[in-house]
């Protein structure tokens, strides 16, 4: 179920407050090993409850199962949603340094702390926008709000996509997608070899700044990605995507991903409790999966693995 969802936000912020001020530095350990990471622990900007769930081995751990099954040396990795970047950590030591990992965050200010430490890794990328795990953005998507992101683990962001002009032109309002905090904020990457693209996709044009001429800018002046922008401009072909975006998925009911044919993993935390029309929409989703050629191998709780 979504995080502290009960609990009115100013009451949950007042409450967090309380117990940081409450409760010593000295309390905590100065680190942890998460699957063979080690994080900090004190002197964070992580909340008690965070800290807590952290130190009893239970953060994301579905996510951190799969994701310690699948990711391998080498592999180059999209994710989208990385919260306060732990699954980005540990995405990043399965995959080494001869791998890759994209991640992409829509609260600014987990990524302001997230993007320092997992930076200092020079195979990890970590930027500041709203993702979207389609190849390409449907036309007519608009970011109309985000919210949530300075109380919780991530926030929901509010988005609608433009019917189709045989349909009237009207706005189709997609369930309100929370994009699950992830990380950092700049963009400045080389641009090399031009990327496989689906079929009956064309190829990602190799030019960063014809890329981001694509891209839809949220009304919050952060970037809106699809898949194919951040490959070419990071020139990387991704064998996975490891996705916690708090309903962002359910894009995919209205919109084919058209997946590039390198990728043949994704663990992805659905969330069809948050969808428009719940169940069926997940249904879809699946049915969208398997229709790029995945097969449904494996779920704990609320994350799934596909895998071609």
């Amino acid at each position: 179920m979504p995080k502290f969802a009960s609990i009115p936000r100013p009451i949950h912020a007042v409450c967090s407050w309380a117990l940081r001020t409450l409760v010593p530095e000295w309390y905590w350990p100065r680190s942890i090993n998460v699957d063979g990471v080690q994080i900090q622990i004190r002197d964070t900007p992580y909340t008690f409850s965070t800290r807590r769930i952290l130190c009893a081995g239970k953060y994301e751990r579905p996510e951190r199962t799969l994701v310690n099954r699948v990711i391998k040396p080498g592999m180059q990795v999209l994710e989208f949603g990385g919260s306060i970047g732990i699954v980005t950590a540990v995405v990043a030591h399965r995959c080494g340094p001869t791998g890759r990992v994209i991640s992409v965050e829509a609260s600014p200010r987990l990524v302001g702390y997230s993007k320092k430490w997992l930076e200092l890794s020079p195979h990890v990328t970590v930027l500041a926008g709203y993702a979207f795990p389609v190849w390409t953005l449907p036309d007519g998507l608009r970011i109309d709000g985000f919210s949530g992101g300075n109380v919780s683990l991530g926030g929901r962001v509010e988005y609608s996509v433009a019917k189709a002009a045989a349909e009237g032109g009207l706005e189709d309002r997609l369930a309100g997608a929370s994009i699950g905090a992830s990380i950092g904020a700049s963009i400045g990457a080389p641009i090399s070899a031009p990327i496989s693209a689906p079929i009956g996709v064309p190829a990602a044009k190799n030019n960063a700044s014809q890329s981001l001429n694509k891209l839809h800018i949220a009304s919050s002046d952060l970037t809106s990605f699809d898949m194919s922008s951040l490959c070419a401009l990071f020139g990387v072909q991704p064998d996975a995507l490891v996705m916690d975006i708090e309903s962002a998925e359910a894009v995919i009911v209205s919109h084919r991903p058209n997946y590039p044919q390198s990728l043949q993993t994704i663990v992805a935390e659905l969330h069809p409790w948050m969808y428009a029309n719940g169940t069926k929409d997940l249904d879809a989703i699946l049915h969208a999966y398997a229709r790029e050629g995945f097969r449904h191998s494996e779920t704990i709780e609320n994350t799934f693995l596909f895998e071609r």
